[in-house]
């Protein structure tokens, strides 16, 4: 089956496209893998998400997803109206993960599978509320930002680029500060 898969991929997709759709995820020291495949020249992300704690992962329409860590899926769903197609699932360090907008779920991602670091969870695309094709990576509760982790952090320059500047510290920057939240609301 596998001689089967290659062949057909090597036959359907020019060699940049078969590139980027075979390459295995990226990986760091840890229990981490990067959760969409292509590399750096394709895949950016911005340092924060528009509206609330989440990262919104740019890459090409079919890019392969990857789950992040070892982990077991605790939702699955093949439609919501601002998710598109996604699931969510928790990792063995009690991090729970909602991936949205995908164009394509691997049937075995259902609720109680378990999945590995790395595994092939979907493609990346465009379902639901979303503008362009990505993978919206969210924390569940959305209190913090997946990119501000460490293991995320990591991957900058192998698995994706920047598509901003690093944040500065508040009052450092040349430009004006147009808002700054000096004591958390209740």
């Amino acid at each position: 089956m596998a001689g089967l898969q290659g062949k057909a991929q090597g036959a359907s997709f020019n060699q940049p496209a078969g590139q980027l759709l075979s390459a295995a995820p990226a990986q760091a020291d840890g229990s981490y893998v990067f959760p969409v495949g292509g590399g750096p020249s394709v895949v950016s992300v911005s340092h924060f998400h528009h509206d609330y704690p989440a990262a919104d992962i740019a890459a090409p329409e079919g890019s392969p997803l990857y789950a992040v860590s070892d982990g077991t899926v605790l939702y699955a769903w093949s439609w919501d109206q601002r998710c598109g197609i996604g699931f969510t699932f928790q990792t063995k360090d009690g991090l729970t993960w909602t991936y949205c907008h995908l164009s394509y779920m691997y049937p075995s991602v259902q609720p109680g599978a378990a999945l590995k670091a790395g595994d092939p969870v979907g493609l990346v695309g465009a379902t639901g509320d979303a503008s362009g094709p990505h993978l919206h990576l969210q924390l569940q509760p959305a209190t913090s930002y997946p990119q501000d982790q460490a293991w995320f952090q990591s991957f900058a320059g192998t698995a994706f680029h920047w598509s901003d500047e690093a944040p500065t510290e508040a009052g450092t920057s040349s430009e004006p500060l147009v808002f700054h939240i000096v004591e958390p609301l209740e």
